[in-house]
């Protein structure tokens, strides 16, 4: 088992790199009102390019997740992070609707992958009193940087810039903390060591399917998600369009948002080690 401070090293690493995955996936949504008189956008065409992100996102998650359990998960992640980096600046170049669609789909089954092989790295490389709450300060970051602080981040670059180089700068802390990670980041122990007995079987997968608690957390999160998404996509373009607010200021509503749900998220898991998972998740849900 690795160190504590290795331990630490690795969840700091983590935390950024997963934050500014989630950063590069929700730019667009904040900075549409930036790209859509820009590039001459309907709203139609504003609701694919989030749609592809996600179709490729879900296409590549079990995929390549599943080649990380047998082929390690150093190399499934950085090429994954690099390529993320690589589409956010591409992003930024988009001349026209074709090519960010292209490249959007792209970014979509880059990270596809992250968050699968991310968790399986934290859990083998804890010990399992620090490995939940290595996990689950990791996932912050996707609220932490992702909804809190990337609406204000790049729509005050693209204010005092353009959006093409709020783009170029959300990839920028990808590429640089995927180095970091093939630098320091170790594969797993047991990965090397058992390697050849920890492939996952067609019993395996059955045995996920047949489990009604994840058919049940499969609805749940599909409905969460699609109006965490939904609303994300659209609410920057209602306060800037309808409401007439300016996008900086759609961007701080957005992230205030993105706060509560940290601070909300914290005291939620707190208390749901008191009182247990359901009474929580039924409590929020409604």
């Amino acid at each position: 088992m690795y160190s504590r401070k290795y331990e630490l090293g690795l969840v700091g690493m983590l935390f950024i790199a997963w934050g500014t995955v989630f950063l590069d996936r929700m730019a667009l949504p904040f900075l549409s009102p930036y790209i859509k008189p820009d590039l001459g956008l309907n709203d139609g065409q504003l609701g694919n390019l989030n749609a592809v992100l996600a179709l490729g996102w879900a296409a590549s998650t079990f995929l390549f997740g599943a080649l990380s359990d047998r082929i390690g998960r150093k190399p499934v992640l950085v090429p994954s992070l690099m390529l993320v980096a690589l589409m956010s600046v591409i992003s930024g170049m988009a001349p026209d609707y074709e090519t960010l669609l292209w490249t959007r789909g792209l970014l979509g089954i880059a990270e596809g992958p992250i968050w699968a092989t991310m968790a399986a790295l934290i859990s083998e490389s804890s010990s399992e009193k620090t490995r939940s709450v290595n996990l689950a300060v990791v996932l912050s970051a996707g609220t932490i940087i992702g909804l809190a602080i990337a609406p204000v981040l790049v729509t005050q670059i693209a204010s005092n810039y353009n959006w093409h180089m709020a783009f170029f700068v959300a990839g920028g802390p990808v590429f640089i903390v995927g180095i970091l990670i093939l630098v320091f980041a170790k594969e797993p122990i047991s990965k090397i060591e058992h390697h050849h007995h920890q492939k996952p079987t067609l019993k395996d997968f059955r045995q996920i399917v047949v489990t009604p608690n994840v058919w049940l957390c499969i609805i749940a999160a599909s409905a969460f998600m699609s109006w965490l998404y939904l609303f994300n996509a659209f609410a920057p373009l209602y306060m800037a369009e309808v409401k007439g607010l300016d996008p900086r200021v759609a961007g701080m509503v957005m992230g205030t948002s993105g706060m509560g749900g940290v601070l909300i998220g914290f005291l939620m898991v707190s208390l749901a080690e008191r009182v247990g998972r359901k009474p929580v998740a039924l409590t929020m849900a409604i």
